[in-house]
């Protein structure tokens, strides 16, 4: 599991079977300093998470595919939680 920012959604016309009416999320990972770690992924939002908001990504496909409901799913990320705003 690792920290990620959602920056917005990802719209596709066209989408594998298994993904339709699955919400597509384009979220970077962050380190432990909050500092991108790499590059942005698309993940799949079943929580509701709103545009710049902290959550945690799981990047474990079979994961991923399991919440889908399809083994045969390409899927690698999932957002498993939402993080609280942090208090300055």
């Amino acid at each position: 599991m690792q920290l990620a920012k959602v920056l917005g959604q990802a719209i596709a016309t066209t989408k594998h079977p298994a993904l339709q009416g699955a919400r597509l999320l384009v979220v970077q990972p962050m380190n432990g300093s909050r500092q991108a770690d790499g590059d942005p992924l698309i993940a799949i939002d079943a929580l509701g998470a709103a545009p710049m908001q902290e959550v945690i990504v799981c990047l474990e496909g079979r994961a991923t595919r399991q919440m889908l409901g399809d083994e045969h799913a390409p899927v690698r990320c999932c957002i498993v939680g939402l993080c609280d705003s942090p208090k300055g």
